[in-house]
């Protein structure tokens, strides 16, 4: 894809990352960072409060409230549209956002919404950063309500991933190994004898309607099946069960490691599978599968599973006190003599503006 038509956009703290390592990896693309706090920006060094940075009027955080990451988005939507009109010979707009936040999650609907109806020619491809499973539960909601609302803007769009923070070492492995495969997927460009991608075959792959999958293949494997399986377990995406069938497909392998014809039996695309050899990696890419439901049941799982727990345990003000303490405890007070006046001393307590 022509990098230098593709407009990243981060949306929230966690989204504003990525869109700075994307610029940061290759300085084609153009990136805008879409926040509600300022103090965010520090250390994204591609970041320019003068050129590409959008800070929502009045915004000083979310606190992980969707409900005022849409609010910040409804009213100052003019001010947005403005901002985005600077963006109209864009082609594409990869947005990145975390599903389980404020800003992002709670912004993230709209936002397609004032893209697609400001530019209505771009094709938006979405990358949604799934929570951990150790995370809060106030996080793991928020990711299932912004997934849900993510089949408002279903037909705006065009190719989704999400990364799954449960996959990898660490948030910097996964960031760092999720934008690697991203930006060789737009760079998946080539001509051999075995067949070619070029920029309009790469814009079919990487723009087709629906879940898209990168398979970042192994150099030591003989076994394709063995290698597919070990890209599925190692990758940093969420990865669908089926990845047989696709809409478009793109094989790119060096030449001497893998085999594109023999590779090519093993998926199974609607219109077109392209394929070539290369230098420069071994990668599959395949747009227009289904979408990973596992991964997403596991959070609803994880919440469901801490439900019980909570249920299950007792909590109340009933201390387990030794009964020979208590009966001391009686008799003692039998022999104090209680001033009147202490007696009254909570007469006007109310227990029901009591708050604990």
């Amino acid at each position: 894809m022509d990098k230098s038509k593709m407009l990243v956009a981060g949306l929230g703290q966690g989204g504003c990352v990525f869109a700075n390592l994307m610029k940061m990896k290759d300085a084609r693309y153009t990136n805008i960072f879409i926040n509600s706090s300022l103090g965010d920006m520090k250390g994204l060094n591609t970041a320019d409060l003068d050129t590409n940075v959008f800070i929502y009027s009045g915004g000083d955080g979310s606190g992980s409230d969707r409900d005022r990451g849409l609010r910040y988005i409804k009213n100052d939507s003019a001010r947005l549209i403005n901002t985005l009109n600077k963006y109209k010979l864009f082609k594409y707009i990869t947005v990145y956002f975390s599903t389980d936040g404020g800003t992002g999650s709670g912004s993230i609907v709209g936002f397609v919404s004032l893209t697609k109806n400001t530019l209505p020619n771009i094709k938006i491809n979405l990358v949604g950063i799934l929570p951990n499973l150790k995370e809060d539960n106030k996080k793991l909601k928020n990711s299932l309500d912004c997934i849900q609302d993510l089949e408002k803007i279903s037909h705006l769009i065009n190719d989704i991933k999400f990364i799954n923070n449960n996959k990898g070492n660490s948030y910097e492995d996964i960031n760092d190994r999720a934008i690697n495969d991203i930006d060789n997927a737009y760079s998946m460009l080539g001509h051999s004898d075995v067949g070619s991608i070029d920029e309009g075959n790469l814009e079919n792959i990487c723009t087709a309607k629906g879940y898209g999958v990168i398979l970042n293949l192994p150099s030591n494997y003989s076994n394709y099946d063995e290698a597919i399986n070990s890209a599925k377990e190692n990758s940093v995406f969420s990865i669908p069960n089926n990845i047989t069938e696709c809409e478009y497909g793109g094989i790119y392998v060096k030449e001497g490691k893998y085999k594109c014809e023999k590779l090519s039996e093993k998926f199974n695309a609607d219109e077109t599978l392209y394929k070539t050899y290369g230098k420069m990696f071994n990668l599959v890419v395949l747009g227009g599968c289904e979408v990973p439901n596992q991964d997403i049941q596991d959070i609803e799982d994880e919440l469901k599973e801490r439900q019980l727990r909570k249920s299950s345990t007792k909590r109340s003000f009933s201390f387990n006190v030794n009964n020979d303490f208590k009966e001391e405890k009686k008799q003692d007070e039998k022999k104090v003599k209680i001033e009147d006046e202490d007696t009254d001393r909570y007469s006007n307590f109310n227990p029901d503006k009591f708050i604990f």
